[in-house]
């Protein structure tokens, strides 16, 4: 049977004690492959829309993709919002070398709860990093409030199928190691419910092969992935235990594969005419003159 969740005091604690673990990792997400892959494909994707936003909001600092936003609109003004002190420390040495202040600033904070101008934004990017939450709701519910009628908003985040295999190798042991990450049917929920309309969400597997243990660990280290839930084990793992897991793990040669989910989404912020509060849960209702537009 699964462990039932720990208590409301409880839970804030280890939820407090899981973002600081988080921060202690985000560093060294920029080298990771997955990072880069996301990046790129979010870069092609922001080559074929339709608009020119006077105001920019990348949602964690991104050196390739944050370049790829200035060239597409060099007279847009761009803010970066980052809670990584050494990321956002690079955040703002990139904006001053790259002579783009005032128009490009860096502001170091937790996007969850962050206070940005109201209605300000007409176009909203974030590269993995809606995923540092335990569940996207406290990020969409800023970004719904940060953007204006009509903005855009473009991410990327893992599916609920990412490490799959490592989540079965560990499934009997009765602590979490692997993050479970919203499938599409509850992000589509949460997007709606926070205001967003005309959602397209698209999926990709990659499908890693490894044939040692140790260069998986530390590819995961690079995609700022160490485990970070709150129901984690807190003390080492035992030799025997690990053992356990990597004959589940391995096939007869030592080497395994192992599954990557990404999940990419497009939507906009809705307007007072294509979005009714009083809808059901999940329900959207959209003006058919608003099909035009884009």
């Amino acid at each position: 049977m699964p462990e039932q969740p720990p208590p409301m005091n409880q839970a804030q604690s280890t939820r407090a004690e899981s973002d600081a673990a988080v921060q202690r990792v985000l560093a060294r997400q920029q080298g990771g492959f997955v990072f880069q892959h996301t990046g790129a494909e979010l870069a092609e994707r922001i080559e074929m829309l339709a608009l020119t936003p006077r105001r920019l909001l990348c949602v964690g600092w991104d050196r390739e993709l944050t370049e790829a936003l200035l060239n597409r609109w060099p007279q847009t003004r761009l803010t970066i919002v980052e809670s990584n002190h050494r990321l956002a420390t690079e955040a703002q040495s990139a904006a001053t070398r790259w002579l783009r202040k005032p128009r490009f600033e860096v502001a170091e904070m937790s996007f969850a709860g962050a206070e940005l101008p109201a209605a300000s934004f007409d176009l909203a990017v974030a590269n993995l990093t809606l995923a540092r939450s335990a569940t996207p709701d406290g990020a969409l519910k800023t970004l719904a409030q940060c953007l204006q009628p009509g903005a855009g908003l473009l991410f990327a985040m893992p599916g609920p199928d990412t490490l799959k295999e490592l989540r079965s190798a560990w499934s009997d042991d009765g602590f979490a190691h692997v993050a479970v990450f919203p499938d599409m049917h509850d992000l589509g929920s949460a997007l709606s419910r926070h205001g967003f309309t005309e959602s397209v969400l698209n999926t990709e597997t990659l499908t890693v092969q490894y044939e040692r243990i140790s260069r998986f660990w530390e590819d995961l280290t690079h995609q700022g992935a160490r485990n970070c839930e709150p129901r984690r084990r807190k003390a080492l793992t035992g030799k025997g235990r690990f053992r356990e897991m990597r004959s589940r793990l391995e096939d007869a040669d030592g080497a395994f594969t192992v599954t990557i989910e990404l999940v990419y989404v497009q939507c906009w912020r809705a307007t007072s005419q294509s979005h009714d509060r009083n809808l059901p849960d999940g329900e959207v209702r959209i003006s058919l003159d608003s099909l035009t537009r884009r």
